[in-house]
């Protein structure tokens, strides 16, 4: 349940986003982040180095989010503030607003595991 601090600042989250809050989602299996701006919709990409893909939306080639496939193989765990750099320039979003949601849906400081 949320309680009425995390409310008011998912709510701040909108207003500094033009309405649209910055969400991320961490798929451990396949050590993917995903990060977006506003509800969900199709979009494309475009690969970057060191397994960042920057989001356009399908209808009107606009930022909508970032996917950092290998997040921990990467380092992006151990460089949130990088990565965070990244998002903020591509979605225009606030720096201290992408680490916070970067921290809360993925892990930090993980080392990436030697290859088997």
């Amino acid at each position: 349940m949320i309680d009425q601090v995390q409310w008011f600042e998912a709510l701040g989250a909108c207003f500094k986003c033009g309405k649209r809050q910055l969400h991320a989602d961490y798929d451990l299996g396949a050590d993917v982040l995903y990060i977006a701006l506003g509800r969900p919709r199709e979009d494309e990409g475009e690969d970057m180095p060191d397994g960042i893909v920057l989001r356009y939306g399908a209808d009107d080639n606009r930022p909508s989010g970032v996917t950092v496939i290998g997040y921990i193989k990467n380092g992006w765990s151990r460089n949130v503030g990088a990565l965070a750099k990244i998002v903020t320039a591509h979605l225009s979003t606030e720096r201290e607003q992408a680490i916070r949601v970067i921290k809360r849906a993925a892990p930090t400081n993980l080392i990436p595991s030697p290859a088997a």
